[in-house]
Parts: structure tokens; sequence; C-alpha cells
């Protein structure tokens, strides 16, 4: 229900429940990863396809960031362009 009702999903640590939430979130919404605190946020980087895909297809592209500031204002980023896909690319 939390990943429906959400524009991105943000990674934060984690255990199997967080890494269960981000394979339901994968496709569906954009996933931003902070790297550094611990749990499958330290490690999923490691067991995807290029270190950004959990299948080979690609359907999607898991997002890193180094901090809680940097994944906000990404998490904003990818929400604006799902919500305005015809500015993507352009520049501001």
């Amino acid at each position: 229900m939390t990943i429906s009702a959400s524009d991105v999903i943000i990674m934060i640590a984690g255990s199997t429940g967080t890494l269960n939430e981000a394979t339901i979130a994968y496709g569906q919404k954009p996933l931003v990863v902070v790297t550094g605190t611990g749990g499958w946020s330290d490690r999923l980087r490691q067991t995807l396809y290029g270190g950004m895909h959990f299948d080979e297809r690609s359907t999607a592209t898991v997002q890193f960031a180094a901090s809680a500031a940097e994944a906000v204002e990404l998490a904003f980023s990818l929400a604006m362009r799902q919500e305005h896909p015809e500015n993507e690319g352009t520049t501001s």
C-alpha cells in the first residue's frame, strides 16, 4: 500500500522487508537508495545487473544517493519527470 501511494521510493538501510518493498517498487515507481546507511541499501548495488537493474531486461533504473538530502533532491526531480514526461531531457 505504501508503494502504490508514493510517487518515489527512498530506500534507507533495511532488512528483508525493505528489500521486498524495493522489488515491488521496481518498474512501478522510481527507486532511490541512500548508500552508507547499512543493510540492503549498502549491498544492493553489487547484486543488481550493471549495478542499476533488478533484471537483465533493464526495465527501470535504480538511482543511488550518498545522503538523505541528495536522495530527497533526486526524488523530487524524478517525481517531476513522472508528472511532466514531455520535459524530460530539456534543461531549464
